[in-house]
């Protein structure tokens, strides 16, 4: 990797964050030519939406003033707010909110994980898109919304960076007029467990998926995206629905792509009160999520993709930490 400093000096970078630039603008531009209103979500939030405990703690770096604030009762750490603040992890809960009002939202946020991991494909802070859709309760509709988002915004990009593209070496999109593949994750097992002696660790039915399951399941359908969905419940977050035709797996998919593996995920909200009510983590400050149902109610479903990912995807950027002119991960943060 370059000195951060002079990155965006160099003539293969400077490429790369106009090809962003370009990329933000063509997600922008088809979310609101398909009637999408974007949502300034916040940074600062008292949930983790995903319950996996990936959160950083926010609180003033001033003693003298979380001491004058504190009351009683009340640790130091929620002095401020009353309660515990973290850098977000999704935006997700609060577009579920605001889309009963607007139908169609999204928006295209910073986020944030808090877990060691220097891989390729992980960072500390990163940007998310995530669109949430009221009046919708088939999965099919929302894989449609994501496949035609990601094609326009490929051609888009392909045909306005042209140059750029070729500064960088990018690849060659070559699944632009195929149909994404759609498989169960039940589909998906098997093909793996037929495929076992092209892995190095096995698979069984309620493991998760490995970047290199995912990777293979992409090879198997000749390295066209492929939509995996219909996850074991016990595998995803509580507030996905679960299928009408088994209760044991969620109305979910995750979209899996050559290189980088997943890229986007999104489901079927629970809609049911009482469902919901007997899903929410104990530990969580979700009260006002569940109102959301109680007086009335419409089904919603969303999804959110990972920006670096998608462009580290796109541009045939091996590093994810090369996307993006100062990237976060444990142990730097400089600048």
């Amino acid at each position: 990797m370059v000195e951060l400093n002079y990155m965006p000096r160099t003539r293969k970078f400077s490429s790369l964050l106009r090809l962003r630039d370009i990329t933000s603008s063509a997600i922008d531009n088809y979310l609101r030519s398909r009637g999408f209103i974007n949502i300034h979500t916040p940074i600062l939030t008292s949930n983790d939406c995903e319950e996996a405990g990936e959160v950083f703690v926010v609180t003033p770096d001033s003693k003298s003033l979380v001491k004058s604030m504190k009351r009683e009762n009340v640790a130091e750490e929620e002095s401020y707010f009353n309660t515990k603040a973290f850098l977000t992890v999704s935006g997700q809960l609060h577009l579920e909110a605001v889309t009963r009002a607007f139908t169609k939202v999204y928006t295209f946020s910073p986020v944030f994980r808090a877990e060691n991991n220097k891989s390729r494909l992980h960072l500390s802070e990163f940007r998310m898109l995530e669109a949430e859709i009221a009046f919708i309760n088939n999965l099919d509709d929302i894989m449609d919304e994501v496949e035609s988002l990601i094609k326009y915004v490929v051609k888009d990009v392909f045909e306005k960076g042209a140059s750029d593209i070729n500064a960088i070496g990018g690849r060659e999109i070559e699944w632009l007029n195929d149909k994404f593949a759609r498989i169960t994750y039940n589909d998906a097992i098997n093909i793996l467990q037929n495929n076992a002696d092209s892995t190095k660790n096995r698979i069984t039915f309620g493991d998760s998926l490995s970047k290199e399951h995912e990777l293979l399941l992409v090879k198997h359908y000749n390295n066209i995206p492929v939509f995996v969905t219909n996850w074991p419940k016990e595998m995803k977050p509580f507030y996905m629905k679960e299928c009408n035709d088994d209760s044991s797996k969620v109305a979910a998919m995750d979209l899996l792509v050559p290189t980088a593996g997943e890229i986007v995920g999104g489901s079927i909200r629970e809609d049911d009160y009482e469902k919901l009510k007997s899903k929410l983590p104990l530990t969580s400050d979700l009260a006002w999520y569940l109102e959301l149902r109680k007086y009335g109610n419409v089904p919603t479903g969303g999804f959110g993709m990972g920006f670096e990912r998608f462009l580290q995807y796109i541009f045939d950027i091996p590093n994810i930490k090369d996307t993006l002119p100062f990237p976060r991960w444990p142990h730097n943060c400089s600048l």
